[in-house]
């Protein structure tokens, strides 16, 4: 019995240490592990991008170093959308260049390098693009807006990222402003704080290369994760359960069972005989003669007088009709035909 206790809590506490193990493995540093990244860029092609920052254009040096940036992404999904570059003036010319997926490096290098900046800046229609893609997504996804203005079209993107954070949509919003205002700064810094991500400037060529390192460094690169120790357990002594002697229990006393006195003897009473009763001796029925009953008295059918007799009148004879007599048909004479004569053809001596 004892042996089987001590059984009992050596798997419970080998059950404890196991799952202390376990939880204490899982705890990282919180950063990501390769190939748990979904990263959407969303790229700002509106007319302003053509502006010039140390004799090259905004839009040059966004192809660029973004080009280099995905091509240093390992392992991670990628998609791109794009907005302005196709139509002047046109707020819904957004364009869902290439779909969030895997080994699209390539496809997303030509679309960027493709980019020719047109139109205006839809900035909120463009995140509700982008939140589309990532709502069937569940591991929680980065958003990269690159853009050098604030919104041009209809929206508030500051206010319309807050509710695609209340309605549940894992995601983090990440905002880099290329040479923008104060005004314009304020909006973008805006958006990135209510996706809760990190905003970063950039005035010149050096800086917005920086600020794609950063956010690389932000929600990308992989770190190897730094495991805790698991707490040591000392071993568990266990004592011996203390010896107990069993008490001396005292004899039951002896109990006799008393002597019963047998059970009288009863005679079974003796019963009279059930007197003879004689069944008593019934009278024949009387004899009943049958009734003599006099013949039907003979009935004479009454004789009928003949039928009178009754003479059939006599007819008078029909009269005699005679048969008128019918002069016979006047006799015709057939005219006498004559045959015409036929002159047979003379013969000649000639043969």
């Amino acid at each position: 019995m004892m042996r089987l206790i001590v059984m009992k809590k050596l798997l419970f506490l080998l059950l404890v240490l196991g799952w202390q193990s376990s939880a204490v493995a899982q705890e990282t540093t919180g950063e990501k592990t390769p190939g748990d990244s979904n990263v959407l860029f969303i790229l700002d092609a509106s007319g302003s991008m053509w502006g010039q920052i140390g004799g090259a254009s905004k839009i040059a040096i966004a192809k660029q170093e973004m080009s280099r940036l995905v091509n240093e992404l390992e392992n991670t999904k990628m998609g791109l959308i794009a907005y302005g570059h196709r139509r002047k003036g046109d707020c819904n010319d957004i364009e869902n260049l290439v779909e969030l997926g895997n080994r699209n490096k390539g496809t997303i290098i030509k679309q960027i390098k493709a980019i020719t900046p047109k139109g205006k800046t839809p900035i909120t229609k463009s995140i509700e693009i982008a939140a589309k893609q990532l709502q069937p997504v569940e591991d929680e996804s980065e958003i990269i807006l690159v853009s050098d203005g604030r919104e041009t079209c209809e929206g508030d993107p500051c206010v319309y990222v807050k509710e695609l954070k209340q309605k549940g949509i894992r995601f983090r919003m990440h905002v880099i402003g290329f040479d923008v205002n104060h005004q314009e700064r304020e909006q973008l810094e805006c958006i990135a704080k209510a996706g809760g991500g990190k905003y970063f400037s950039a005035q010149n060529a050096a800086q917005f290369k920086n600020a794609l390192n950063s956010v690389k460094k932000q929600v990308i690169e992989v770190k190897k994760p730094t495991f805790r120790p698991p707490p040591k357990v000392k071993k568990p002594t266990f004592r011996p359960p203390p010896k107990v002697k069993a008490p001396k229990l005292n004899p039951l006393p002896k109990v006799e069972t008393p002597k019963l006195n047998p059970a009288p003897k009863v005679e079974a009473p003796k019963l009279n005989p059930a007197p003879k009763v004689e069944t008593p001796k019934l009278n024949p029925a009387p004899k009943v003669e049958t009734p003599k009953l006099n013949p039907a008295p003979k009935v004479e059918a009454p004789k009928l007088n003949p039928a009178p007799k009754v003479e059939a009148p006599k007819l008078n004879p029909l009269p005699k009709v005679e048969k008128p007599k019918l002069n016979p048909p006047p006799k015709v004479e057939m005219p006498e035909v004559k045959k015409p004569e036929v002159q047979k053809p003379r013969q000649t001596d000639e043969g």
